[in-house]
């Protein structure tokens, strides 16, 4: 499994990716790596077991309509949640925070945020 949230802003793009580490095909039963890239910097750090359960739990009860509204801008940040998980991608696009009927997806990128934060000792758009 790979979660992939990358956030374009005034001040940059901000990558953040969740993987299972090697030989771990699948979040269940498997250690995590984030990796941070900001600034032309790179940072990674294992994620602890009960957080990983957390997410996949996040993951696997998120129902989301494939096709919801929105709006795009000039100054704020887009956003690109990708989620991979053997041969299967959701993609996911918003500009500023995802429409109402992608409400799920706040809990994701907010914890998303909060580890690329931890990770890196940056803060991040």
């Amino acid at each position: 499994m790979e979660v992939t949230l990358t956030v374009n802003s005034e001040i940059g793009t901000a990558v953040i990716q969740l993987r299972a580490r090697a030989g771990f095909p699948t979040l269940s039963g498997g250690e995590l790596v984030c990796r941070v890239q900001w600034r032309g910097q790179e940072y990674r750090g294992a994620v602890a077991a009960p957080e990983a359960e957390a997410v996949l739990a996040l993951l696997t009860s998120a129902r989301i309509a494939p096709f919801a509204g929105g709006a795009m801008g000039l100054d704020g940040e887009s956003c690109e949640l990708k989620i991979e998980d053997g041969g299967t991608r959701a993609v996911y696009s918003w500009w500023m925070s995802p429409p109402k009927e992608w409400k799920p997806l706040d809990e994701i990128v907010g914890w998303l945020r909060g580890l690329g934060f931890r990770t890196s000792g940056q803060y991040l758009p």
